[in-house]
């Protein structure tokens, strides 16, 4: 959750933007995490700056905003990076995933006690389709 959130007026779009900025660019982040270059980011960080954008007020300006995206989206695919990569190596395998089938990859990277990964070596194999 961002820092200025608050249960005040319009805070609700302030969280939705939030989200949206978060999303658009943490596929961007985890692609430079992966290849060190990101090829298709540039319509997402558009995007992410129309967001901001939005949002932007006088204490705050629009660049701020796009940092605070990108350094939460940073942080997300590092705690995620697990899972991430795992649905990565499963589309690469399959080409296309079903629901059940991603729930199945993530299941595999996940304890049932808690959300926190474990990262294993072994394959994991999915039914034929």
């Amino acid at each position: 959750m961002p820092p200025f959130a608050s249960r005040e007026p319009g805070a609700q779009f302030v969280l939705d933007c939030f989200d949206r900025g978060l999303a658009l660019l943490s596929g961007p982040v985890a692609e430079r995490q992966a290849t060190g270059d990101c090829i298709a980011g540039s319509a997402d960080l558009l995007e992410a700056r129309m967001i901001a954008g939005a949002l932007a007020i006088s204490y705050i300006c629009e660049a701020q905003y796009v940092r605070l995206f990108e350094r939460e989206a940073r942080a997300l695919v590092a705690r995620l990076w697990c899972e991430i990569t795992a649905v990565a190596d499963a589309l690469l395998e399959r080409q296309t995933l079903t629901g059940d089938e991603i729930d199945l990859v993530l299941a595999r990277w996940r304890s049932p006690v808690q959300e926190t990964p474990i990262c294993q070596d072994a394959p994991l194999r999915l039914g034929s389709s």
